[in-house]
């Protein structure tokens, strides 16, 4: 098994994650490489793509590598001064993975905080107070909180999850899978499928017994039928928080929450 890291970095946070991931990685043959430095030739068994977000994506150089791979097992990650589990965030994981998933197949993703640069916080500042990105007191109390991300939490998460794909990704259960985005809708077992039916050829929970009963599953790991309830609550658009409940929706894991992170 041979992974290959490239990220792009601004102002040294995502280098930091991309760094951190390689160093925790438990695979013997991985290279890392900064994009700055040229475009790598990519020969290994998982790539993993790192970026820092301009303008709700990865940025132009990263967008144009990306744009050019096919074939690839690939996972990405990448790193805003923004707040990681907002909608923003989200949706700047899933435009990097919407450059991918026609021609590659997806791995998983992360996003994490990070520091904004002096740079932009300085021509932030230039412009004044008021737009989507100015020198607010919001912001200024925001960019001063993200000055220490990504933190050593963040990065071991980062590594760990990409570490638990790539063990199952070289598993002998583990099969190529076609290429698609996290939001693709997923089959569920035979044993799930009374929880589900197909309507417009999505898979929709039937009955609020049914999502109830799978969320009871899924918050007990360890039960038996948990993993035939996350197959099913999986293909769900999005779990109905109306009919679950703020408190059990709040109990799920954070990738069944934001289907932009399911794989």
């Amino acid at each position: 098994m041979k992974v290959q890291i490239v990220y792009s970095s601004l102002s040294g946070c995502t280098r930091r994650l991309a760094e951190g991931i390689f160093a925790a990685l438990p695979v013997a043959d991985k290279q890392i490489f900064d994009l700055a430095q040229g475009e790598p030739a990519l020969d290994a068994d998982v790539v993993l793509l790192g970026y820092w977000v301009d303008k709700g994506g990865p940025n132009a150089a990263m967008k144009a590598f990306m744009e050019k791979l096919s074939g690839k097992t690939v996972g990405v990650f990448c790193t805003l001064a923004f707040w990681a589990d907002s909608a923003h965030a989200h949706a700047s994981l899933a435009a990097g993975a919407a450059l991918l998933k026609e021609k590659n197949c997806l791995l998983g993703g992360y996003v994490c905080n990070g520091a904004m640069s002096q740079a932009m916080i300085d021509r932030f500042r230039a412009a004044g107070t008021s737009g989507p990105h100015s020198a607010s007191p919001a912001s200024e109390a925001r960019w001063a909180l993200l000055k220490g991300h990504p933190t050593e939490a963040e990065i071991a998460l980062a590594a760990e999850r990409f570490g638990e794909r790539i063990r199952l990704s070289a598993s002998a259960c583990w099969k190529p899978c076609k290429a698609r985005g996290w939001n693709t809708p997923r089959s569920p077992s035979k044993a799930a499928r009374p929880f589900a039916r197909r309507r417009g050829g999505r898979l929709l929970g039937h009955s609020r017994a049914a999502l109830r009963f799978l969320s009871a599953c899924i918050a007990e790991p360890g039960g038996k039928r948990f993993s035939i309830a996350r197959f099913a609550f999986r293909a769900l658009p999005r779990p109905p928080r109306r009919l679950l409940g703020a408190e059990l929706f709040q109990s799920l894991p954070h990738e069944l929450r934001h289907p932009s992170l399911r794989n």
